[in-house]
């Protein structure tokens, strides 16, 4: 086997491994999708098939153009290039998948417009190239592309990859981000493995590497799936924590809108499991559908929290106003229609609480004071109402530190008479 062959096995090998990684996170997605199992984030499905694409170009041409003249002109040279321009091709279309959640609309516009005018020139110029050998250029025996061309193409594919790193290092303080780590060691892996494959002219470092970026993209996604609820699809008690205390750590300002079906029991004891589970399904999609929401939570059996950016209180009422109008239709459930009643309250982030603990402590103290009052079924925490939990948290813990010293308790009897 000499060692133009050689070479060849070594990088089919790599990307039937790659194929065979790919593939297994597919028929994953697909299992779990099978068991109705909530599968939290589909964008890098996108990835996928994009690298599939990739990775078959980068078969067919190292199959096709075995023992070709590459570096002579004509449509060998042309599926060579093209195998080339699959470098910078697929690190665009990562990295745009990235910033779509790095970045506003607008900004995300200007993006996409940047990236397509230098991969349009890039492709015009490869084009042009196929028959005048002036960027590519290179040795049929080495099967080595050099000269301008192989430097054009490193420098627009780490141009699109630094820049999505960039924007994610910069990004803290914006207010649609979506942080992940994978959002930056993506593009600085791609980056730095495409450097490599100028210097060394040997890309399975790249090939296999995104394979696995891939893998593990699926696995921190799988892990994520227990934030998830199974029956709404919805964001659960974990998930909702989660996206309270990344508020807290921007410094965002959020309105949560919570709204608990009262007498829930009741309504499954008269409708039975699989009604009730559909009225959950179909109100969840109803507060996801409300005009301006961010997130919609279920946050415990029958209670769901919705997040807007900062509103006013009028605008508050308003968006109450809509929910309530929304109930009184109900609900068509397998031929019957039913309707419930519905306890709503509203905290506003960090004006009400600035701490995880204090979010938590403020939901249940505003649910147990609407089911204390009864007749009123809206509240909206205020400062009255911080003052009242404050004093009860007060005689809370005086009461632990009494129980704490023992001697410190004097308990005194007093008689009751009959008249």
């Amino acid at each position: 086997m000499d060692r133009h062959t050689e070479m060849y096995m070594d990088l089919i090998s790599t990307e039937l491994i790659s194929f065979v990684i790919v593939l297994s996170i597919l028929l994953d997605r697909y299992y779990l999708k099978r068991i109705r199992v909530v599968v939290p984030d589909s964008t890098y499905v996108l990835m996928i098939y994009s690298y599939l694409a990739y990775l078959v170009l980068d078969l067919f041409a190292h199959r096709f153009i075995a023992g070709s003249s590459l570096f002579s002109g004509g449509p060998d040279r042309l599926i060579m290039l093209l195998h080339l321009l699959s470098f910078p091709a697929i690190i665009m279309h990562w990295t745009l998948v990235i910033d779509t959640n790095l970045m506003t609309q607008r900004l995300f516009r200007i993006t996409l417009f940047t990236k397509l005018m230098l991969m349009g020139v890039l492709t015009l110029l490869i084009l042009i190239d196929t028959f005048s050998v002036r960027v590519f250029v290179g040795e049929d025996s080495t099967f080595c592309a050099t000269g301008v061309g192989i430097y054009l193409i490193t420098f627009v594919g780490c141009l699109f990859a630094f820049s999505t790193l960039m924007t994610f290092l910069f990004s803290r303080h914006a207010q649609r981000v979506h942080r992940s780590l994978l959002s930056g060691l993506i593009p600085l892996f791609m980056g730095i493995s495409l450097i490599l494959y100028a210097i060394m002219s040997r890309h399975e470092l790249f090939t296999v590497g995104s394979a696995f970026m891939l893998l593990l993209s699926h696995l921190l996604i799988q892990h994520r799936r227990f934030e998830f609820d199974s029956l709404t699809g919805l964001p659960n008690q974990n998930g909702f924590m989660s996206f309270v205390d990344q508020s807290f750590h921007r410094d965002q300002l959020i309105t949560l809108i919570l709204v608990d079906i009262e007498n829930f029991r009741n309504l499954k004891e008269q409708y039975g499991i699989e009604s009730s589970n559909e009225v959950l399904r179909q109100f969840a999609g109803f507060l996801g559908l409300i005009e301006g929401s961010l997130s919609v939570f279920r946050i415990g059996g029958n209670r769901f929290a919705v997040s807007f950016p900062d509103r006013s209180h009028n605008e508050i009422v308003r968006l109450i106003g809509i929910i309530q109008h929304r109930l009184e239709s109900g609900w068509s459930v397998f031929s019957e229609k039913i309707s419930f009643h519905l306890n709503i309250g509203c905290i506003q982030i960090p004006r009400h609480v600035r701490t995880k603990e204090e979010m938590h402590d403020a939901i249940d103290f505003l649910f147990s004071e609407i089911k204390i009052r009864r007749r009123q079924s809206v509240m909206i925490y205020n400062q009255q109402l911080m003052r009242r939990r404050q004093r009860q948290l007060d005689v809370i813990s005086a009461l632990r530190s009494a129980l704490a010293s023992p001697e410190r308790v004097k308990v005194y009897y007093q008689g009751i008479f009959s008249a």
